[in-house]
């Protein structure tokens, strides 16, 4: 009783508090911040990478965006070049170093340095695991892009990031702290990255790099990929379950300035992840449920 108790007041009374002043410690005037910041972008031929990319543009940063397939990429840069002509395109697979390596070398001869990185790239395999023919295959493919890309992306940029006293983004989900089921690979490779991206914003604080670490844990974007495997599902409701991609790019741009460690974007995604540390059971027990 008194776990659901302590878990009502949590809802009840400290989640509408801690919105009211969160929304108001909110506020930044990204229309300046973002003008001439350097910034890479992976994943960026579709989805968030490609509205981020364009919001991006939209408040006169300079870019260089990356993903696998050109052809995609670049209508994204055609987009984005009707606002800013600082647009770059490197074809990259960040499931590999070499890629990961390229991509830093080609911002660099491109932009000059880096002030932002995003690592935003990243695939999901809906997949039972006692289904799987060979687990270990897919938790290899996914953990190359989903977490390996932060790491090898990271470890390029580092030198110039210090110099710009820069800001490393990890776009995230919301099951990189708790769990799901089919989705096994995913949720461990999410977990991975959010316990690096973690580390690290400790390390940098432990030894002044200056640089800042924001994780992104994202609930429902409904992306055309999302729209295609569940036809059924509608952007709106209670707590905002669900956003599209163009709202979910535009509160990205307005998370970053905050440097923040942890930055939520919607409501939903605060309070699930919050119940989850007061009652990991229930949330388990409710996600169950709903997938």
């Amino acid at each position: 009783m008194g776990c659901v108790k302590w878990t009502l007041i949590f809802t009840i009374v400290i989640l509408p508090l801690s919105a009211v002043v969160v929304q108001w410690m909110n506020y930044v005037d990204i229309e300046n911040y973002y003008k001439d910041k350097r910034i890479i972008i992976t994943g960026a031929s579709e989805g968030i990478g490609k509205d981020l990319a364009i919001r991006l543009s939209q408040l006169g940063a300079r870019l260089v965006i990356a993903a696998r397939t050109e052809n995609k990429l670049k209508d994204t840069q055609k987009l984005c070049q009707k606002y800013s002509q600082d647009v770059f395109v490197v074809r990259a697979d960040v499931g590999k170093e070499e890629d990961n390596k390229l991509l830093v070398s080609e911002a660099v001869k491109h932009l000059g340095g880096i002030d932002i990185l995003i690592i935003n790239a990243a695939i999901c395999n809906i997949s039972w695991f006692v289904d799987t023919e060979n687990p270990g295959k897919l938790y290899e493919d996914t953990f190359r892009i989903n977490t390996l890309q932060g790491v090898y992306l990271t470890q390029y940029s580092l030198p110039y990031l210090r110099e710009s006293h820069g800001t490393i983004v990890a776009i995230s989900s919301i099951v990189g702290i708790m769990n799901a089921p089919s989705m096994a690979a995913y949720v461990a490779s999410k977990h991975a990255l959010q316990g690096h991206f973690g580390s690290l914003s400790l390390e940098f604080e432990k030894r002044n790099e200056n640089i800042s670490v924001t994780i992104m844990p994202l609930s429902i974007v409904y992306t055309e990929n999302l729209l295609k495997q569940s036809r059924d599902l509608k952007p709106g409701g209670f707590f905002e379950p669900g956003i599209t991609p163009v709202d979910c790019a535009d509160r990205i741009t307005r998370g970053i300035p905050l440097k923040r460690v942890y930055h939520y974007i919607t409501w939903d995604a605060f309070i699930i992840t919050h119940l989850y540390f007061l009652c990991p059971a229930c949330v388990d027990h409710l996600i169950a449920m709903a997938m």
